[in-house]
């Protein structure tokens, strides 16, 4: 099975490195193929109003945007970025869909989107329950090895009655905060199981619309 919308992106989709996020250089600015920023912008899935920041960075070195070459590689760049594939690993990476894309190309590009940002939702749902039941887990194991190191204190004939108390009283704390936890653990570790049985679900679900045979 091959996922139609995860193939590589081909080289001259990503043929142009002149901008950061939302800056520009002296150099960068006064040497500017607008046309070519234009379609950079565009091919990261940026709104064509990106071209503001830019004459912004520039302003500061006496230097303004050709708004049309830059307009007119935008649209050539949202035409190349606006294909199933690139939906969704916009929408699986988090990026916004700033509706870029022309008429004919809008459809499809979201439909890829929203399954990609269903996707990530999935995933960082079973990344937060395994994160919640490694940190419950942990603490269980602490106050276990509290009980082995306080077993061992308890065991220490010269203990004065005080102290004894004290670190009966603290293993009695432990117990309790133990017991807690155990019933804590098993609600996270159903909460994962639930999680994970959304996200492989919705990963089918994904699979029987978007997957072809290789």
């Amino acid at each position: 099975m091959r996922l139609l919308f995860l193939a590589p992106a081909t080289a001259a989709a990503f043929l142009v490195s002149l901008t950061a996020c939302t800056t520009m250089t002296a150099e960068q600015c006064v040497s500017a193929d607008w046309q070519a920023v234009g379609y950079e912008d565009a091919m990261k899935g940026r709104a064509a109003g990106n071209v503001t920041q830019h004459a912004s960075a520039c302003a500061d070195h006496s230097v303004a945007p050709d708004m049309t070459a830059y307009a007119t590689g935008h649209a050539n760049g949202a035409r190349a970025f606006c294909t199933p594939d690139n939906g969704f690993k916009h929408g699986l990476s988090g990026g916004t869909n700033h509706n870029i894309c022309p008429d004919d190309l809008s459809n499809a590009f979201s439909v890829t989107y929203e399954a990609g940002r269903g996707l990530r939702t999935r995933k960082q749902a079973v990344a937060t329950a395994k994160n919640d039941l490694t940190t419950i887990e942990r603490r269980m194991q602490r106050l276990e090895n509290d009980f082995a190191h306080n077993e061992k204190v308890l065991a220490t004939l010269s203990l004065k009655p005080a102290d004894r108390a004290k670190v009966q009283a603290d293993v009695n704390t432990a117990r309790n905060e133990h017991q807690r936890l155990s019933k804590q653990r098993k609600r996270a570790q159903e909460k994962l199981v639930r999680t994970q049985r959304d996200h492989d679900t919705y990963r089918s679900e994904i699979e029987a619309r978007f997957f072809t045979g290789s």
